[in-house]
Formats: C-alpha cells, structure tokens, sequence
C-alpha cells in the first residue's frame, strides 16, 4: 500500500505538504500545479485515504438524503451564502483531479465576489446532510448518475437559483456551465482524419443511474458515433466502454481490445486518467505509441505531458467553468434572473508525441 512518504518522494514535496493536500485543508497556500500533481501521484500508486468525518453537515451512508428543509433559529441563510453540491465522493477527486479544480475555482471566484461557500459531497459513499434553504444559491457539480429524483424533488422544493456544472439535467429556470463536447469531438476526429485515420476506435467509461441502474451514455461517445457516422467511418466493434474511467478500466478494455484481434489504427480514450492505463496495456502488449496506434485523450491533467509517449490531448478549461459558475450564482443573487442560461466553455486540443504528426 502507497504511504505519504511515496507520495512526498515523487512529488519533491514534504510529507506534511502531502498530508494536508490530502485532507484538502483550505487554510494551506499551494500552487494549483503542485497540488495536482500530489494528486495525480496519488492516483497513480492508488493510495487509500482513510475515511474521515468532513463536518457534522456530512455524514457517510450509502445513497441517502438527508435533507433538512425547514428554517431553524440557527440558520445560516444569508445573502452570498453558495451551497456546493458534489456528485462524487471525496475519493473520486483523488483518483481524478478534474473535479477539483472546478470546485477550488468556484470558491476562489466566490470568495473574491463576496460570497461565502459551504460543501456537500453526496454519492454512494457519502450522504447528503444540509439545509438547502439556507443558501443564497446552490452549485451543482459532478454526474449525471447521481442526480436523481429524490434530490431533484429537494432542491426544487428549496426555491434557490441552481447552477449545474458540467451536466445539464432538465431543470426549468437552471443555469448550466457545460464544456462544449460536441466541438471536442470535432475537432478531435478532424485531426485524426485529417492524419489519414479511417479504423478509429473508443475507450470510455458508462454512468449509471444511483437508484434505476439506467445507463447514461457519455456525451463524448455520442458525439463521437453520431460524427464517425456522418463520416462513413463508424464500426461499433472498435467501441470499449465499461463502467469506470479509471487508471485499472482503461488498462482492462484495452486488453480485450488486444485480445479481439480488432485493433483500430487510432483511438480516443475518454480521459487521460484511462489513457494512462490504456498505454501501459498497449506497451506490455508489444504495439507502439503512435508507430503502431495513435491516441488522443481528454482532460489534459498535468502529468499528460510526461507520459512517454507525451499525451495528445483535448484541455478542458475547468478553472474557467468553475469561475463562470460562481459569477452565473453572484449574478443570479444580485440581479434576482430568473431565466436560465446555458453556457459551454470551449476546449482545445494540445497535440503531443502519442497523435500529432501526419501518418505515413
């Protein structure tokens, strides 16, 4: 099992520096930078924190609500209060860092506007224990797989403006910060098919719903079918998705891709975090990156570019979906909209060793 000392090592940064990125104290002054890559560091040995009461306003049971919705003398209602919802577990931003960085950019932009900030997280693990009442705004972030109708039902009967980041359920009068998926996957077929590539495969996780135990297919997997489609290029036996987007998934479907015989001559995996498990299957296998397949992948996270191959990716600006999430809630309290407004923040693609030269 990985200890904080592992993770000081590789990071160049001290035990105590590791500690506290860990149990995300708030009061600790470190770079973005640096804190993702303790993080990423993390993931990668797959380190284990041990579960921790966050506050009495969270408390640990598997995918239940408890939600308090009247007005007591202790309310904290107050103008400029956000009450940050997550739709993950603690541990999700460990194994991947693209949450946080949208949650840390909504309380920094918070705190520079005025407005105080309080946090929830809710998903199997975890349940949601607050008064949505009282809170100037709520601030949604995470998967769709977890919001279900239960919640959806509290926080319509709690009458404050919503803002969903990075999903957009629907939900009359909501606001909704989205990254563009749809120009991603343009852009990214644009360049793998500009490249000469006609076999493109798909490497991707599947959410699915807390309670029905629905699927709910990722955005990027449709776009991707709908413009491989258009394109004339679509085989659907070049498609591997199972349910997580972890390191150990992307390692797995890459086996059986392998194993299959069916190899694609490129392929989009949905983030870097599977990429990272996908080169290491296709290494140990023998194929070559990009001589033999050529990979694009999503996120951007800081250690894609010292991969080896570096990793060609599509950057998604979440500081910038965190920052326009705090505004959409300040504008939202100050100005008392009530029409929702949908905002996709664009992306771009950062071209690398594993997909970036033209194929001979």
């Amino acid at each position: 099992m990985a200890r904080l000392k592992d993770i000081a090592e590789l990071a160049g940064v001290s035990i105590a520096t590791v500690s506290r990125v860990l149990n995300q104290d708030e009061s600790f002054s470190i770079t973005m930078k640096t804190k993702l890559k303790i993080l990423q560091i993390a993931q990668d040995l797959q380190y284990q924190r041990t579960n921790s009461t966050r506050s009495s306003e969270s408390i640990t049971k598997a995918g239940h609500l408890g939600l308090i919705m009247t007005r007591s003398s202790e309310s904290i209602t107050k103008a400029g209060h956000l009450g940050l919802i997550m739709l993950y577990s603690e541990s999700d931003e460990i194994k991947d860092p693209y949450y946080l960085t949208i949650r840390t950019s909504v309380k920094k932009e918070a705190a520079e506007l005025g407005l105080l900030t309080s946090e929830f997280f809710y998903s199997q693990e975890n349940n949601l224990n607050m008064n949505m009442i009282d809170y100037s705004a709520l601030v949604i972030i995470g998967s769709v797989g977890l919001w279900t109708k239960e919640l959806e039902t509290a926080v319509k009967k709690a009458d404050r403006p919503v803002i969903f980041v990075d999903f957009a359920p629907h939900f009359p009068g909501a606001d909704c910060v989205l990254t563009d998926f749809q120009k991603m996957m343009e852009t990214v077929l644009d360049h793998m098919v500009g490249m000469g590539y006609e076999k493109i495969g798909y490497i991707g996780g599947q959410e699915f719903n807390i309670v029905t135990e629905e699927p709910v297919k990722d955005p990027r997997e449709t776009y991707f079918e709908q413009i491989m489609k258009i394109n004339g290029l679509y085989n659907p036996d070049l498609v591997y998705v199972d349910r997580s987007i972890t390191c150990e998934n992307g390692y797995n479907l890459t086996e059986k891709m392998i194993m299959d015989k069916v190899l694609p001559e490129a392929v989009f995996v949905e983030n870097d975090t599977m990429a990272i498990g996908v080169l290491k299957a296709f290494r140990e296998n023998g194929i070559k990156i990009p001589e033999d397949i050529s990979i694009v992948s999503c996120n951007d996270i800081p250690s894609a570019e010292y991969l080896t191959p570096s990793l060609t990716t599509m950057r998604i600006h979440t500081d910038l979906m965190g920052q326009m999430a705090a505004r959409l809630a300040n504008e939202r309290i100050s100005l008392k909209r009530d029409t929702g407004i949908k905002l996709a923040v664009p992306n771009e693609l950062i071209i690398r060793q594993s997909c970036g030269s033209e194929k001979e």
